[in-house]
């Protein structure tokens, strides 16, 4: 998920990323990031992945999105991790660019030995 956002709005295709985070840990066994995302159009006209057709625009801006990420350490077998994206529709879909997206997640992972 962290490659291209944690909401997954954006695949492989006809994308340029710019990104951009900070990162760092409180305590020992906590970790806090931030990161920002900005996707833009390789081409005025094409298809961005599986989202859109390949239709003209005249803009290149897909959309930026803002992830907030927490990684704590319960103890060694046990992590937890949670995260709260906002995504922030571009001039490229100018019907939604008021509407933007929320987006919580928590998981708890266990290591098996």
């Amino acid at each position: 998920h962290n490659k291209y956002g944690a909401i997954d709005f954006v695949t492989w295709s006809n994308i340029h990323h710019l990104r951009g985070g900070l990162s760092f840990k409180p305590v020992a066994d906590l970790s806090l990031a931030a990161n920002y995302h900005l996707f833009l159009s390789q081409e005025k006209k094409g298809a961005l992945g599986l989202l859109t057709a390949a239709t003209a625009v005249d803009k290149r801006t897909y959309g930026q999105e803002f992830d907030l990420v927490a990684n704590y350490v319960l103890f060694k077998a046990a992590k937890l991790h949670g995260g709260y994206s906002l995504f922030f529709p571009g001039g490229m879909f100018p019907e939604t660019a008021d509407d933007e997206v929320h987006f919580v997640y928590a998981q708890v992972q266990v290591d098996i030995p």
